[in-house]
């Protein structure tokens, strides 16, 4: 329970839409991807060594301002799916905050088989609705547009279920 807690405060779930690179057989078609991370920052390392002490990951140092006032922080990351699953899957029971998110997060890796395998349409339109959902529930002040949106390559029907 105390992990979920400290995840709520200071947890994060990114699921980031890319272009990957060019495809090597068509130069000009790209190739796109998502990169789902999960993760929790603080500025007391030891907390941080307990969860990857039980979880694994990896730990590196966020700052680089060097001021007296400016304390350390450190993030915790988790990026391979079975770490990710058994992670998410043992603190959603407890998670409050980020019930949503780590609800969706949990949805998306039900769509992870294979790692750089190739996906069908139908995942890669759950994929999309997905990354909507999440970075609906991730949302702080004034709604962003990013700069590149992976809804331009859904099917008439994924976009109205995205809606």
């Amino acid at each position: 329970p105390y992990i979920a807690g400290l995840f709520d405060g200071e947890g994060t779930v990114s699921l980031c839409y890319t272009k990957i690179r060019p495809k090597k057989s068509n130069p000009n078609q790209n190739i796109h991807g998502f990169k789902f991370v999960v993760g929790i920052s603080n500025t007391y390392l030891p907390i941080l060594e307990m969860v990857r002490e039980i979880f694994d990951g990896d730990i590196s140092g966020c700052n680089v301002i060097n001021l007296p006032r400016i304390r350390q922080a450190w993030a915790w990351k988790v990026t391979g799916r079975p770490t990710q699953l058994k992670f998410l899957q043992a603190i959603k029971p407890f998670s409050i905050i980020k019930a949503t998110q780590v609800s969706l997060a949990l949805e998306y890796l039900d769509t992870v088989q294979k790692v750089g395998g190739r996906i069908n349409q139908e995942i890669y339109e759950k994929r999309v609705v997905i990354y909507e959902k999440l970075r609906d529930a991730n949302r702080r002040g004034f709604p962003k547009e990013p700069s590149h949106h992976p809804k331009t390559r859904l099917s008439g029907e994924a976009q109205r279920w995205a809606k």
